[in-house]
């Protein structure tokens, strides 16, 4: 194979990177979206402010080459929400579990799996 071929197939290959990571990515957002409004829409809790409701937040990152999914509240006490009172009022691990095959099965439709 001359230069010039090996080079092409660096620079598709590397093409083809680049668009698998956006779309992992986009996968991985739309999941940790998904998980949010799961989140907010079956938090047991009774709004007073509906601050802590508003503030449950999901998102994606990339950490080298690993993707994240992040669930969280953004209010300080949503760690009490999470853990005080035998943990009556945490939304987070359940909304996660509840979409987790979902979220699943779209990488493996992706990946053709």
């Amino acid at each position: 194979m001359s230069d010039e071929g090996a080079d092409a197939v660096i620079s598709n290959l590397k093409a083809y990177e680049d668009k698998m990571r956006a779309a992992l990515y986009i996968l991985a957002d739309t999941g940790a979206k998904m998980m949010e409004a799961w989140a907010k829409e079956n938090a047991h809790w009774v709004d007073r402010t509906s601050n802590a409701r508003q503030g449950l937040k999901g998102s994606a990152y990339w950490d080298k080459d690993t993707i994240i999914i992040v669930l969280s509240h953004s209010v300080d006490y949503g760690v009490w929400l999470e853990l005080a009172n035998q943990r009556k009022y945490a939304i987070l691990q359940q909304s996660i579990l509840s979409k987790k095959d979902e979220v699943m099965q779209n990488y493996k439709k992706l990946l053709g799996a």
